[in-house]
């Protein structure tokens, strides 16, 4: 999803609140090319240590965008594409290695050696003039050589981490967030969530997702303890000679997948959640569904002619409602 809509809790009838009164901390920080999100529900009175932690995150958000924006000359993503070999942080190798597992996973349909320097977003994400740009690129990550925390790329190999630092970053905020014992929370950067409720029995987060269909309806989910993301086609779109694309290139062909309009994913994690929707959707279509019904992915997915499919058991599972 990629607006968070409007997150409620009910919080009546629970003999663990009868006598705490829980307030719902609101910060979120514009960082890593969109907006990210943090809610707690804590007690009152830990406004203080709340508001520490997160000035403890703030530091963390911002130095994890000065080790990965491309947009940042001397960020150590860029010092790698312009080297090619460089010594990396266990957080950039950590990035790496999830990166490598699901282009392995995936059969390369995701895969970060797709320069999207070389088709649109050049200087940033307000950049409007799109192109597409043939150079000789290496796209199989296996040839990306691993010496301890060395990375060493092949001349013409080029490390883009601009949609993957977003989702990962969503999994460290969370683990950071459980470090403090946090218990309930909720975690968005512009529809990567991670939501945690301390009893699944008895609350659960409920998360209205955008319909493209009619803007005056929304679809409801209830999750916990869980990871939710989606990818759109008619949200980031343009034409280049005559020629219409979104954001979303098939690695295989560079073209588009044009039926789908959005394809939502639950999982454990936001990593595996956001990277297989990107996956996905470059699919064709024989490809990706043999691919979802084989491994067993809860999803959504929304055809250009407003038909909609679901896993089995979604809507019982994640009391999914149009409402």
């Amino acid at each position: 999803m990629r607006q968070l809509e409007q997150v409620y809790l009910n919080l009546n009838n629970i003999d663990y609140f009868k006598n705490i009164i829980l307030v719902k901390y609101n910060f979120s920080w514009k960082k890593l090319w969109t907006v990210i999100e943090v809610v707690i529900i804590e007690d009152e009175e830990k406004e203080i240590e709340i508001n520490k932690n997160i000035s403890f995150l703030w530091k963390f958000i911002d130095q994890y965008e000065n080790e990965f924006s491309r947009f940042i000359n001397n960020s150590s993503l860029n010092k790698l594409n312009l080297e090619k070999t460089l010594e990396v942080s266990d957080t950039f190798l950590d990035i790496f290695n999830k990166s490598l597992l699901i282009y392995r996973f995936t059969k390369w349909f995701f895969n970060p050696l797709l320069n999207l320097k070389n088709i649109w977003y050049t200087n940033s994400f307000n950049d409007n003039n799109f192109e597409i740009v043939k150079q000789e690129e290496n796209l199989d990550l296996e040839k990306v050589i691993i010496n301890w925390n060395e990375l060493k790329l092949k001349y013409n190999q080029n490390l883009d981490f601009g949609w993957i630092a977003k989702w990962y970053l969503v999994d460290l905020i969370s683990k950071k967030l459980e470090e403090f014992w946090y218990k309930n929370f909720l975690v968005n950067a512009w529809g990567d969530i991670f939501i945690k409720w301390f009893n699944n029995e008895w609350k659960k987060w409920v998360i209205w997702v955008e319909n493209p269909y009619n803007s005056w309806h929304v679809w409801s989910i209830k999750l916990t303890n869980i990871s939710i993301s989606s990818s759109w086609s008619y949200k980031r779109h343009w034409t280049i000679d005559w020629k219409k694309y979104h954001h979303i290139v098939n690695p295989n062909t560079w073209e588009n997948e044009k039926s789908l309009v959005g394809i939502t994913i639950i999982a454990p994690k936001c990593y595996i959640s956001d990277s297989l929707a990107t996956a996905i959707f470059a699919m064709w279509m024989d490809k990706w569904k043999e691919f979802m019904i084989k491994n067993w992915i809860d999803w959504i997915l929304l055809w250009s002619n407003k038909n909609i499919f679901l896993t089995q058991n979604f809507k019982q599972k994640y009391s999914f409602t149009n409402l």
